[in-house]
């Protein structure tokens, strides 16, 4: 966020669009790939690695690229932290919320599903498709929310239409894809 308000001062939900774009581009792809990497013998212990050296791999490329920090005329200016704005509690609620709600259904959709039966490839499929959804929500979205409604409504229009969802999910658990 300080990144994004550094550089895109005028488009801040575009700046953190691109930044989660690329937290679920990379979601998208261990989903996807995880079961294939397993082999058939389904050792998940080399699909975790191929998936840490990519990590590693990342690393290695933001440390090349990314900018130094810089001191203004000597003086160290330590990032400001809202302590005690309520806001600041909220949003870091939410935004912990949030992370909750999505890491948990990206980790246990899938063991889910093949309890009720499907396949493994099935079941990662299903996931690798329920973040796709996310991808594309990712980078729609920030492009209209700069202009569109206000962020509570948008906040709340999102936190609706995950709950319908998940609530979807657990009644009715056959039709997953939809």
């Amino acid at each position: 966020p300080m990144v994004v308000r550094r550089n895109l001062p005028s488009h801040p939900a575009l700046g953190t669009g691109a930044d989660a774009t690329g937290l679920v581009v990379g979601s998208l792809r261990a989903a996807s790939l995880a079961v294939a990497l397993a082999g058939p013998e389904g050792d998940w212990r080399g699909s975790l690695a191929i998936m840490s050296v990519a990590g590693l791999l990342s690393l290695a490329i933001w440390l090349i690229l990314a900018p130094h920090d810089r001191q203004r005329e000597g003086e160290v200016v330590p990032p400001h932290i809202a302590w005690s704005h309520p806001a600041g509690w909220v949003l870091g609620l939410l935004f912990g919320l949030q992370s909750i709600v999505f890491y948990g259904v990206a980790a246990w959709l899938a063991a889910v599903y093949v309890d009720l039966g499907w396949t493994e490839a099935d079941a990662a499929q299903l996931v690798a498709i329920f973040i796709a959804f996310g991808l594309v929500a990712t980078v729609t979205l920030p492009l209209v929310a700069d202009r569109v409604g206000t962020r509570r409504g948008q906040l709340v229009g999102s936190a609706l239409t995950t709950l319908v969802g998940l609530i979807g999910l657990a009644l009715v658990p056959d039709p997953a894809v939809l």
